[in-house]
């Protein structure tokens, strides 16, 4: 994600509170209200299926993108919310991850713990929980 601007309401130093971020308007809202809205479009055979290819591998490039050795972000909240999808073209989108108040270096050593039960619970991994 882009920050196009940030400003804050605050005046002074000391009553410094908040800072606002202004980022791209994501003009198709997120993934679950896609898929709620352009059901025919994803369910026609002849576009859907690389429709959905294509947002797979934004999608898929956006979390290799955290784990390169540069970042090595987790990002610890992936659900449909968070998926963010604007439109380019007629069939085309734009997919961008968002949402990482939750993201969290991986840490540097094998076994060393992190947090658990970040993510909301409906998209926890059936091995999370179990334990």
């Amino acid at each position: 994600m882009s920050i196009l601007d940030a400003y804050t309401p605050d005046t002074t130093f000391q009553s410094f509170r908040n800072v606002y971020l202004v980022f791209d308007w994501m003009d198709q809202r997120d993934l679950r209200h896609f898929h709620i809205f352009k059901w025919n479009e994803i369910c026609d055979y002849q576009r859907g299926a690389p429709l959905v290819a294509d947002i797979n591998l934004q999608l898929f490039s956006a979390i290799a993108y955290l784990h390169q050795d540069k970042l090595r972000l987790i990002h610890r909240d992936i659900k449909p919310d968070n998926i963010l999808i604007k439109q380019i073209d007629n069939f085309k989108y734009l997919v961008k991850l968002g949402d990482l108040g939750h993201a969290r270096k991986i840490p540097p050593f094998e076994g060393q713990p992190m947090t658990e039960n970040i993510t909301t619970c409906y998209y926890r991994a059936p091995e999370v929980l179990q334990k």
